[in-house]
């Protein structure tokens, strides 16, 4: 497989000399007529290469990255053009306004690289007036909601002719520079995927990146997605298994794309709704040979010419899993293929789609389902979301001049995160622009971080919901423990 060759160093990738080819592959298989992969594709790689170059310092963004280095995580959005639920997405990155990362607080503070040394209160002091006070570089006027919080990074696709946000907006400059008219059931996903991954890597410090829609909500507050996913090393997809007993994704499948490097054995499908580390990003962004095999077979096509039956290759759900296959890196995936996000497939579909909630389905129920679904208990979620909120302090809350009478931080460090399972969703998607007020009274409750009890609605229908998710965390200890002993027989 080939990779952009210019970047593998930089990207301190180990991945093998083969896998780095300097001249074009041509496909083919025996029996079929071999094609060669044009060189010229819907977004060139000179493109990516362009939007790859030269990272931005986010030490120079601001001085609380500068003095704490704080890893962030991207949040990538393939939109329409428009973002509905900026509401909700206003109040979720409030609720990660001025927090900073204990742990990043501590080291920058100790005396020493002792555990437990004791920090210095002239090192929080600078530490509290770097990351209190944020304003543009003018100093002019006051900087977006996205730049009063350290955790996360928004990019957002749109085709190329969808003018900015408006200055008032959350998401003003937000909208990457490079863009292409995707399409669904197209390659052209793939490529906005890309050129978000593209544009993200330009930051040094995005270490996790995210992939959602302009239909996605979050489950939780910013606190628990933050250390979830900064927690997690493995992708969330499934580059691990061969399905070919799955109903219509052979044929998906084209011969005249094996090649050299990728054959049928490699074929893999999952979401695209993925979680992966900064090295997976990498690949992803700068791979060159599958991407151009895609590009020229993975389309609409006939593969049943009595019952005049098509197939749609859609790249989005293969793409990515594929090539961490085709590298060996299967075992670096999750082989999970639900990806970040809950989505309801217990309907008639009709297209391939799932579920578009509608305002009578949004409700604590539906936030308790995605929650924990088939694998999660409530009980995992709670202590989850408890041990977030402690893994962070106010940066507001530092000792410093302004603020002398702030409390000293914990002489030691709170218990590690407990990780949700990667089978755990953090998003929930579809959710049409026609369920904005709804959406944010429901979700507004759940994602300020808070306990289960207190985030349900008030009344008698909530009060029975509590009871139900406590009776079924006591059902699943009691199979969890009936399980253990039976293994242990």
């Amino acid at each position: 497989m080939r990779v952009s060759t210019k970047s593998a160093d930089q990207a301190g990738l180990h991945i093998p000399k083969l896998f780095l080819a300097a001249v074009p592959v041509t496909y083919g298989v025996p029996g079929v007529p071999r094609r060669r992969i044009l060189e010229r594709q819907a977004v060139p790689q000179d493109q990516l290469d362009v939007a790859l170059a030269e990272p931005m310092h986010s030490d120079a963004r601001n001085p609380c990255d500068a003095l704490l280095h704080i890893p962030k995580v991207a949040l990538l959005f393939m939109t329409s053009g428009k973002m509905p639920h900026e509401r909700l997405w206003r109040l979720w990155v409030k609720q990660a306004k001025a927090l900073v990362p204990l742990d990043a607080v501590r080291r920058y503070a100790a005396t020493s690289s002792r555990p437990g040394a004791p920090l210095d209160p002239a090192r929080l002091q600078q530490l509290a007036q770097a990351c209190a006070a944020r304003q543009t570089a003018a100093g002019e006027l006051p900087v977006s909601q996205l730049d009063r919080q350290f955790l996360f990074t928004f990019y957002i696709h749109a085709a190329p002719d969808v003018p900015g946000f408006n200055a008032s907006s959350m998401f003003a400059g937000s909208l990457i520079p490079h863009r292409t008219h995707a399409r669904r059931q197209e390659h052209s996903l793939i490529d906005a995927e890309r050129l978000l991954l593209a544009e993200a890597l330009r930051d040094p410090l995005n270490q996790r990146f995210l992939l959602l829609s302009d239909t996605t909500l979050p489950l939780y507050g910013p606190a628990l997605v933050y250390q979830q996913a900064m927690a997690e090393t493995l992708s969330r997809m499934d580059a691990c298994t061969y399905h070919p007993e799955i109903p219509g994704n052979l044929d998906r499948w084209d011969a005249g794309m094996e090649g050299p490097h990728f054959k049928m054995h490699h074929w893999r499908k999952t979401s695209m709704w993925f979680s992966m580390p900064r090295k997976h990003a990498e690949v992803i962004a700068r791979e060159v040979e599958i991407n151009a095999a895609f590009q020229q077979f993975c389309k609409k096509r006939l593969v049943h010419p009595l019952t005049n039956s098509t197939a749609s290759c859609s790249s989005c759900e293969h793409y990515p899993a594929i090539v961490m296959a085709v590298l060996g890196l299967e075992h670096e995936t999750t082989c999970n293929g639900d990806g970040n996000t809950y989505v309801d497939w217990n309907i008639d579909i009709k297209y391939g789609h799932p579920r578009t909630f509608k305002n009578k389905d949004v409700n604590d129920s539906l936030v308790a389902v995605a929650r924990t679904g088939y694998y999660c208990t409530l009980q995992e979620t709670e202590e989850a979301i408890r041990s977030a909120s402690q893994q962070f302090v106010n940066a507001r809350s530092l000792p410093s001049p302004a603020n002398p009478a702030a409390a000293a931080l914990p002489a030691d460090p709170p218990p590690p995160y407990p990780a949700l399972g990667a089978n755990c969703s953090l998003f929930i998607r579809k959710m049409p622009a026609f369920v904005e007020r709804t959406a944010y009274r429901v979700l507004g409750r759940h994602v300020r971080g808070l306990p289960w009890e207190a985030s349900v609605e008030e009344g008698e229908e909530g009060q029975k919901l509590v009871k139900y998710m406590k009776s079924r965390t006591v059902i699943n200890s009691l199979l969890e423990a009936a399980t253990s002993g039976l293994q242990a027989l």
